[in-house]
C-alpha cells in the first residue's frame, strides 16, 4: 500500500452556515465519547462518503454546529472523536485529524472500518485485522493496532458498561470477544447459544451478559460459563432490541412489546422490574450513573 500518494483530505468549501445544514446521504456511523456536554461527536455517511464532527455541546441544547466536514468517496468510514482530534478511518487508513479537520501527522493502516467505542483508556475502531486503539496525551494521539488470533472471525460492534477499560463484541457465531484496551488483548470466549448481542460489564466478577437468538438474557463469567439465564423475555430479531448495563443492572428495551425490563444480573438475572411503555421504546439510553 503506498500511502504516499494517497489524496489529500478535502475540507469542505463554503460559508460555515452552508456546512451546519447539510444533510448527508444515507444511515449515519456515529461515534461519541463518553461525555454528553463537551466534546464532539463524529458521523460518517457511507452513501456519500462525508464525515462530518459536530459540537457535543451544542447537541445538548438541540443546535447541530459543525465542527469540520470531510468528502471522500462512498465508502464505509469512521469518524471517532478523541480529545480535541478526531480520528478518520476511511481509504484503507486511520488518520489522527486536528480540531480543523487537518491530519494532525499520526495514522495507521485500518481496512475496512466498522465499529467503534469509547473506552477509559482510549477509542477503539474496528479494523479487518483487528482493532486501532487511540489514546490521546495532551494534544499527541497515538494510535496502536491489536491484531486478532490468526484465523480469527472479525468483530464488527463494541459494547460495554460505559467507561470501562474492557469491550464484547460477536465472534460471528462462534464465539464472543472480549477487548482488553489496557492490556491491548482478545480473548475469545466459547457462545453458549447463538446470540445477537453481548456487552462488557467489567466489574469484580467480569460478567459478560448476551442476548439470545431465542430471546433470553445470558449472564456469562470471564471464562464464558453460563451463571444464569432470564426466560425469554423479547423478539430478539425486531429493530430497536438493545441490552445496556451498569454495574448493577442490566436493561432490556423491547421495542415489539413496548417495554423495559430491569433485569439483576448478578442474583440470578432476576427480573427486578419492567416498565410497560405507551410507545415503542425504539431508542435506549443510561443516564443518571
Amino acid at each position: 500500500m503506498d500511502l504516499g500518494s494517497r489524496r489529500p483530505l478535502p475540507l469542505l468549501p463554503g460559508d460555515p452556515e452552508h456546512r451546519r445544514h447539510r444533510a448527508g446521504e444515507g444511515d449515519a456511523v456515529v461515534a461519541t465519547t463518553n461525555l454528553s456536554t463537551t466534546g464532539s461527536t463524529g458521523l460518517f455517511f457511507a452513501e456519500s462518503g462525508e464525515a462530518v464532527l459536530l459540537d457535543t455541546e451544542a447537541l445538548s441544547k438541540g443546535e447541530i454546529v459543525e465542527r469540520f466536514r470531510r468528502e471522500l468517496d462512498p465508502q464505509a468510514g469512521v469518524l471517532a472523536p478523541i480529545g480535541s482530534h478526531a480520528v478518520l478511518a476511511a481509504d484503507g487508513l486511520a488518520r489522527v485529524l486536528d480540531e480543523d479537520g487537518e491530519p494532525s501527522g499520526a495514522e495507521a493502516a485500518c481496512i475496512d472500518p466498522e465499529g467503534t467505542i469509547a473506552t477509559r483508556v482510549g477509542v477503539v475502531i474496528g479494523c479487518a485485522d483487528g482493532a486501532l486503539l487511540a489514546t490521546a496525551d495532551g494534544d499527541d494521539v497515538t494510535l496502536e493496532a491489536i491484531a486478532y488470533p490468526d484465523g480469527a472471525e472479525r468483530a464488527t460492534s463494541f459494547a460495554n458498561r460505559e467507561g470501562r477499560p474492557t469491550a464484547a463484541a460477536l465472534a460471528g457465531d462462534r464465539g464472543i470477544w472480549l477487548l482488553d484496551t489496557r492490556e491491548r488483548s482478545w480473548t475469545l470466549l466459547p457462545a453458549p447459544a447463538p446470540l445477537v448481542q453481548v456487552t462488557a460489564v467489567d466489574d469484580d466478577a467480569e460478567h459478560v451478559l448476551a442476548l439470545a437468538a431465542d430471546g433470553r438474557v445470558l449472564v456469562l463469567d470471564g471464562s464464558g460459563a453460563q451463571l444464569a439465564a432470564t426466560e425469554p423475555l423479547v423478539d430478539a430479531s425486531q429493530p430497536g432490541v438493545a441490552l445496556i448495563a451498569d454495574q448493577q443492572r442490566a436493561y432490556l428495551a423491547a421495542p415489539a412489546e413496548q417495554r423495559l425490563v430491569e433485569i439483576d444480573f448478578a442474583d440470578g438475572a432476576r427480573i427486578a422490574r419492567t416498565f410497560e411503555t405507551p410507545t415503542e421504546p425504539a431508542f435506549t439510553a443510561l443516564t443518571g450513573r
